[in-house]
């Protein structure tokens, strides 16, 4: 994640530049927008703000798509850092009827949703938000929104004690991820993506491709998963000998 970060963080930075040289501003908005996923997605909520500052100098509230386009992203920080209820305010925004019409976004504003409604304990309304982005993402054939609204209706079912159903759900989601070797979108939050990767090594759903996955993002749960021989430690000295180490 580190390094994805870093790459894209210099390709807003290069792209930023030439705008100010050049004086053409057309991209600025979603160079700046790239600057916010990166950020949120590291959960580098200061560099957020101030990209998401920048989006807002370069928007045009007359383009509908790009208004809920910034209060998507608002959204996403105002959930990090556990303001339900402003998130659930810049929601009205991007869920708003004239916020574009463009089913691929709209899948991953359902999504969006969803995961405020959950943050807000109201998970019936939130899984209706789910099932939207379900058949929007197979009517448009999008993979991804499929993959994260399983992810979403997966930790949702273990996080209330229903098991089987949530491990059904995670293995869908997993094979997805696995196939189409996804490994980053939207709506990242880290603890979250620890808990349900934690769950898939315990019951051993798609062990190589979460191996992967916790690699690239260097996940770790809150408590660490001692108990997991599969988890990818970046060290391990074997307890049968003093001296001898390897490389998990």
């Amino acid at each position: 994640a580190k390094g994805f970060r870093e790459k894209s963080l210099m390709a807003v930075q290069s792209g930023s530049a030439a705008s100010e040289k050049t004086g053409v501003h057309i991209w600025s908005f979603l160079i700046s927008a790239i600057g916010s996923y990166s950020s949120l997605a590291t959960e580098d909520s200061s560099s957020a703000t101030t990209y998401l500052e920048t989006m807002k100098c370069f928007l045009d509230q007359r383009r509908a798509l790009d208004f809920a386009h910034y209060h998507y992203l608002l959204a996403w920080q105002a959930v990090m850092m556990g303001d339900v209820r402003q998130a659930q305010e810049h929601a009205r925004v991007f869920m708003r009827p004239d916020s574009g019409g463009v089913p691929f976004f709209t899948g991953f504003h359902h999504i969006a949703s969803a995961m405020i409604l959950l943050a807000d304990e109201n998970p019936r309304e939130a899984l209706a938000h789910i099932e939207q982005a379900k058949k929007i993402g197979g009517e448009t054939k999008s993979a991804l929104i499929e993959y994260h609204a399983l992810l979403v209706e997966a930790d949702f079912e273990l996080v209330r004690g229903k098991k089987p159903e949530g491990q059904k759900l995670l293995k869908a989601a997993l094979a997805i991820g696995r196939e189409k070797q996804i490994f980053n979108f939207d709506w990242w939050l880290p603890q979250t993506m620890a808990r349900l990767c934690t769950t898939a090594l315990e019951q051993g759903i798609e062990p190589v491709y979460i191996r992967e996955f916790i690699r690239r993002h260097d996940l770790f749960p809150e408590t660490p998963p001692l108990h997991i021989d599969a988890w990818p430690w970046p060290l391990r000295t074997p307890s049968s000998t003093a001296c001898s180490t390897s490389r998990a």
